[in-house]
């Protein structure tokens, strides 16, 4: 009998034990995931230990990323050029921390200068920079690249090429009178050519007398001659009107029927007036 008690008294005992020393290994396992857990929550100065990650967006409404094509050509008058940097995927959705940016510029002219180098965009909230690119140059090419960074970092680009001014005298002959019984002749200028027009029509057209510029000019003469059109400023056009003469065939009149001379630069044909 009294071994038998002994015996169910020290299986109770072997039990609680084990009991205890579980209850110990749990508790030390909820202390230690418990500071895990601390230092993965914790959202102090170093980003290692920051599980949150941040909403970023740098974009524009001209550069692109790196990867992609964005390529502009500026017309040849253009000076300057402004474009947005935004710190927003939408007007719905912006970034959570302040974004550094700067802005570099590579050229192949000497003189172009941009407005803002370098800016910050605000968190939270739409916040957009406009940066202009100024002192462009006919001719020239200008790849613009941003970096903006917050934590992350993203690069945005852009090539601007300004189209190189084109100089010389120019033609055009409008034949779209539907009566088929008159002709446009457009002469124009580009660049600082300034002086007489000297025109030479075929015959069988009249010019239109009624116009001051044409007003001396004959029916069938070899040529006619204004003074006046671009006289004192380059970058000039002016149309002549001729109507066509009996028995002459509208078909038959062609723009190489023409010969124009302004300041004694001879004219070139074009199939449109630009």
């Amino acid at each position: 009998m009294m071994s038998g008690n002994h015996n169910g008294k020290s299986s109770s005992t072997g039990k609680a034990l084990i009991i205890a020393s579980l209850a110990l290994v749990v508790m030390a396992l909820v202390v230690t995931g418990g500071v895990l857990l601390a230092k993965y929550i914790r959202t102090g100065g170093n980003p290692v230990n920051d599980v949150h990650a941040h909403t970023f967006y740098f974009t524009s409404d001209m550069l692109k990323p790196v990867n992609e094509d964005a390529a502009y050509t500026l017309n040849e008058n253009v000076t300057s050029i402004s474009f947005e940097l935004r710190n927003r995927g939408d007007d719905l959705r912006f970034a959570d921390t302040d974004i550094e940016y700067n802005v570099t510029v590579e050229q192949s002219g000497t003189s172009a200068t941009l407005s803002a180098a370098a800016g910050t965009l605000a968190k939270n909230q739409k916040s957009d920079s406009t940066v202009t690119l100024s002192g462009l140059e006919s001719g020239k090419t200008y790849v613009v690249t941003a970096v903006g960074t917050a934590g992350y970092s993203q690069t945005l680009k852009a090539t601007f090429t300004v189209a190189r001014a084109e100089t010389g005298v120019f033609m055009n002959l409008d034949k779209s009178d539907p009566t088929e019984s008159f002709f446009i002749l457009t002469v124009w200028t580009r660049g600082s050519i300034t002086g007489d027009a000297v025109i030479a029509y075929p015959n069988g057209l009249i010019p239109d007398n009624t116009d001051v510029a044409m007003r001396t000019w004959q029916t069938n003469a070899a040529q006619g001659t204004d003074a006046v059109s671009f006289k004192d400023y380059g970058n000039s056009s002016y149309t002549y009107r001729f109507f066509l003469d009996t028995g002459a065939v509208f078909a038959d009149v062609a723009i190489e029927d023409f010969a124009v001379t302004v300041g004694g630069e001879a004219a070139v044909a074009k199939a449109v007036v630009d």
